[in-house]
């Protein structure tokens, strides 16, 4: 070549490099690789070069990959896309997803933004235009990284998603709803309910709804969680709303929260005092994980 000591080669006389295209260099020619560079466009290293010279926006150079699973030939392809303006253009990413179809899988745009499902990112990372979910690196507290503000991951002894947070430097959960409850044309008190068993002791959060739809004689309908505290408490009650039942319009929410032990069943109690008459009421549990 034109440097002396480049080399394009095709083999296939190695049965397991069958027909393979390659570029040696002899790399006292070149520096080594920087990831950036105000005095270059491109780096130090092999290329394999394409060009297209159309000249308009959108028009593109790649290369495209095929395989085949003996029924039907498979292709991908990556390439890089002119912009209407400036030195940096856009990469693309694609597969073939049917017989005369294909699909582009990933975009990195002129700015920089990578965006998966979308060929306009507008963020650092872009993915609005799918709908299923992010899967986060998940482990146990033991496993945690060595931390640094802004890490997000899934505690799988807690059973919740975690951020390190630089206000307290430490690793804090995000509050998630563990349980819930939504119950309708009540007439009667309810004993203990079991919501869940957290495997983890922590703080919880509860908040609680009671409806009065149909009215009682006298007295009030008191909302309560059954939890064993830490200290080992295994009766602990704590009353989270009460409300009269001969109000019409009667409803009423209130939230606590508590330090619940591992391992034992946290349940809601309802309790009438007075004389029920003909009550109906609907009740409402949302239960949060805080820490």
């Amino acid at each position: 070549t034109s440097e002396g000591s480049d080399v394009a080669w095709i083999n296939s006389a190695y049965t397991s490099w069958r027909s393979t295209f390659g570029v040696s260099y002899d790399g006292s020619l070149y520096g080594t690789y920087a990831p950036t560079s105000s005095g270059a466009y491109h780096p130090e290293m092999t290329t394999l070069f394409m060009e297209n010279t159309n000249g308009a926006t959108d028009s593109a150079s790649g290369i495209r990959y095929e395989t085949s699973n003996g029924t039907n030939t498979q292709r991908s392809y990556m390439g890089s896309v002119a912009t209407a303006s400036g030195y940096t253009p856009a990469m693309v990413f694609g597969q073939q997803t049917g017989a005369t179809a294909y699909n582009e899988r990933m975009r990195i745009d002129a700015s920089g933004y990578v965006g998966i499902g979308t060929t306009a990112p507008t963020t650092t990372l872009d993915m609005s235009a799918k709908t299923d979910a992010v899967r986060l690196p998940s482990g146990t507290t033991a496993q945690r990284p060595t931390a640094s503000e802004g890490m997000i991951r899934y505690n799988t002894d807690t059973k919740a998603t975690e951020v390190y947070q630089g206000i307290n430097a430490g690793w804090g959960g995000v509050p998630s709803q563990i349980s819930k409850v939504d119950l309708t044309g009540q007439t009667a008190a309810i004993a203990k309910t079991t919501m869940f068993t957290p495997t983890t002791s922590g703080m919880y959060q509860f908040c609680m709804y009671v409806g009065i739809t149909t009215v009682g004689t006298s007295g009030n309908l008191n909302a309560l969680i059954g939890y064993e505290h830490e200290n080992g408490d295994t009766t602990k009650q704590s009353q989270i709303l009460s409300i009269g039942i001969t109000n019409s319009s009667g409803a009423g929410g209130g939230c606590s929260a508590f330090y619940v032990k591992a391992g034992t069943a946290v349940g809601y109690v309802t309790v009438l005092t007075g004389t029920a008459g003909a009550l109906v009421y609907t009740l409402h549990i949302r239960a949060h994980r805080l820490d």
